[in-house]
């Protein structure tokens, strides 16, 4: 675990913000525009999702040349609404440089936008739901993204905003994806395939020579 200062600390709250404040390598970014793909969109895109070895939540990193989404694990529990809010207020309240609990809402209001996104993390062990169904976490971030308060101008996600959003706009990268995710899914599935691919290469081979021969 990450040691960090906490003289001076005040209370539960205060010591949670400090707790997650993120990591040195972690810069802040103007953003240009608001918005970054769904988990699913990114799982079609290609997008693998790791879980990620830090505890802490703001630890989120985005391997372009793998695509590998490593996030840390959130346990959604019964007091995990309640901290989450308190850590976006006392931000809030207290005029802090950065808004970085904000930013991390933000990110996961704009990933998890249906059940679909939920069931994908939870797959992957990135959300450990003990609580709700999936489309309850998907109304908890819709609402604590409500009201929420995001800079553009030092957003602590933009760097990987713009890489995932990269990532996913080339087509190689969806089409890659797409035999992988329906025709590759399973060992029988490339045997499959893969006969057939062979089958019609044979087939077209046969139909030249036997056209060479009338020739």
């Amino acid at each position: 675990m990450e040691k960090k200062e906490i003289s001076g600390v005040k209370h539960l709250v205060d010591f949670l913000t400090i707790y997650h404040r993120p990591t040195e390598q972690q810069q802040y970014g103007e953003l240009e525009v608001l918005t970054a793909p769904s988990v699913k969109e990114l799982h079609q895109a290609g997008v693998k999702f790791v879980l990620s070895s830090s505890e802490n939540l703001l630890d989120i990193k985005f391997d372009r040349n793998k695509g590998r989404l490593e996030i840390p694990r959130l346990e959604l529990e019964g007091r995990t609404e309640v901290m989450i809010r308190n850590m976006q207020a006392f931000e809030q309240c207290h005029g802090l440089k950065y808004d970085y609990v904000g930013d991390y809402i933000c990110l996961m209001a704009l990933f998890v936008s249906a059940s679909k996104d939920v069931e994908i993390l939870v797959e992957n062990r990135i959300i450990d739901n003990w609580l709700l169904p999936n489309e309850g976490v998907v109304k908890l971030f819709r609402n604590l993204n409500r009201g929420n308060f995001v800079s553009r101008n030092d957003f602590l996600f933009e760097g990987l905003i713009k890489d995932l959003n990269a990532f996913c706009e080339r087509p190689w990268n969806k089409w890659k994806a797409t035999l992988k995710q329906n025709y590759f899914n399973t060992p029988w599935a490339a045997v499959s395939v893969s006969g057939a691919v062979i089958l019609l290469i044979l087939t077209v081979i046969q139909s030249v020579c036997s056209i060479l021969e009338v020739v």
